[in-house]
């Protein structure tokens, strides 16, 4: 009986030490958990001595889950793990704090970008793949801090700043992020709000043939109007509602709106107009998204080569065997390609040979420069290659007569700017087309 209980004893002593070793540390990796890392920021609140939080991030780890496997990942989770423990593990706490993402807490002069960058600087062998890796990090002091909790948001906040500047791999806490994030979240809630109470609305800028100056087609701009009559600018709330999701559900109300507007000024405009419509990188991602456009367009019975899909080199450059498989169906259907602000990108010219496209947008950057010697020759050489490849050509931002009959003896055929129109509304651009039925056909 007695060694029994002893036997018993044992066994809830090797219990615990199970439960407690699930309870801190991370089953993966074996490094300290989430909950174990912010124990410890706690404690070292309680000190006075200089640390450094860091948080950092495998970059497109997705990527190597899709290619290659979870199991892969896994083990290039491990990996990297032991890696940072090898490098850090001696002065600093090493945690794994979620999927790719791990923290690191120990003296200011041992934790800094450039050791991070040096320890994954060598390429990982996980199985029979050799996987270069780079991070992205966050960091953070104490900063008025409360809490550990308070310290771990501070340097998620930093991460979050620094993949949001993709010229630098790490960024450091500061206040003003905070209420950065702050404004953010509640551009993101308004938004929302906005987008269900339908006050978002879809407004059109024309585009018009140079040699004659009628009306061959209209892109479909989204606007945020205000109550007191200004309007947030697209290139504030647009990456908000990518990062949100959101843009999704906004995505398809513009794809319906702009079949409804087509599908309502169809006899009164002539039959090679086009509507153009703007898409993101999270709406290509979607699964059937082609078939979406196609559902939207016979729902309103619009004829597919009516509708224009415009994209810029950074949907391209996120998937791009994705773009080209999703472009190709488009195509199939009768859906137009064109390339928006072409030009503007360094790798315009390598990727344009592989998608299937019918217009090159001459991006306004380009047109503004067109007096320079060096401004035209870069704006000849995209008409030229725009011409040999079989392409429509459009210059955007035209804004004087001047720039319009310039590209019009480079015989570009299309023109969007103030010169002919702003982007109006919807009862506004009906009546400018019922003023432009006259012009030449």
């Amino acid at each position: 009986m007695f060694l029994a209980n002893i036997a018993i004893g044992f066994e809830n002593v090797n219990l615990f030490e199970e439960l407690r070793t699930a309870a801190y540390k991370d089953s993966l990796t074996g490094l300290a958990n989430r909950s174990e890392f912010i124990r410890q920021l706690n404690d070292i609140l309680k000190l006075d001595s200089e640390f450094t939080v860091a948080i950092t991030d495998i970059s497109h780890f997705s990527d190597v889950n899709d290619a290659l496997g979870q199991d892969v990942g896994n083990k290039l989770i491990q990996a990297v793990g032991a890696r940072l423990q090898h490098v850090f593990g001696d002065q600093a706490v090493v945690a794994r704090l979620s999927a790719d993402v791990f923290g690191l807490l120990g003296p200011s002069e041992c934790i800094n970008a450039t050791l991070i960058d040096e320890c994954v600087f060598q390429p990982f062998d996980v199985d029979e793949h050799r996987i270069p890796v780079m991070m992205t990090t966050g960091f953070t002091r104490r900063h008025m801090a409360a809490n550990g909790l308070d310290l771990l948001k501070q340097a998620y906040i930093a991460l979050k700043n620094a993949k949001n500047h993709r010229l630098e791999s790490h960024a450091n806490y500061h206040p003003s992020m905070q209420a950065e994030t702050e404004r953010r979240l509640e551009l993101i809630r308004n938004l929302r709000q906005a987008f269900a109470q339908q006050q978002l609305e879809l407004w059109y800028q024309p585009q018009v043939e140079l040699s004659s100056g009628r009306v061959v087609g209209a892109e479909a701009l989204l606007r945020w109007p205000q109550s007191d009559g200004s309007f947030i600018s697209p290139s504030i709330f647009i990456p908000l509602a990518e990062y949100s999701g959101l843009i999704l559900e906004i995505g398809h109300w513009v794809l319906e709106q702009a079949c409804m507007t087509m599908r309502a000024i169809e006899s009164e405009v002539s039959a090679d107009f086009r509507m153009a419509v703007n898409v993101s990188v999270p709406q290509f991602r979607q699964k059937n998204f082609a078939n979406e456009i196609l559902g939207v367009m016979r729902n309103h019975q619009v004829d597919p080569q009516r509708l224009e899909i415009e994209i810029t080199e950074s949907i391209v450059m996120d998937d791009p065997n994705l773009v080209v498989k999703v472009l190709n169906q488009l195509k199939s259907y009768g859906v137009r390609v064109a390339i928006d602000d072409f030009g503007v990108g360094f790798s315009s010219l390598s990727y344009v040979q592989r998608l299937p496209l019918d217009k090159l947008k001459i991006d306004r950057e380009f047109v503004r420069s067109a007096h320079t010697t060096s401004g035209a020759v870069v704006i000849e050489s995209i008409v030229n290659m725009g011409h040999r490849l079989g392409l429509q050509t459009l210059a955007e931002g035209i804004e004087t007569e001047q720039q319009a009959k310039y590209f019009d003896e480079l015989r570009v055929g299309q023109a969007q700017g103030y010169l002919y129109a702003k982007p109006m509304s919807l009862v506004a651009f009906k009546d400018f087309i019922e003023q432009r039925k006259g012009l030449a056909v």
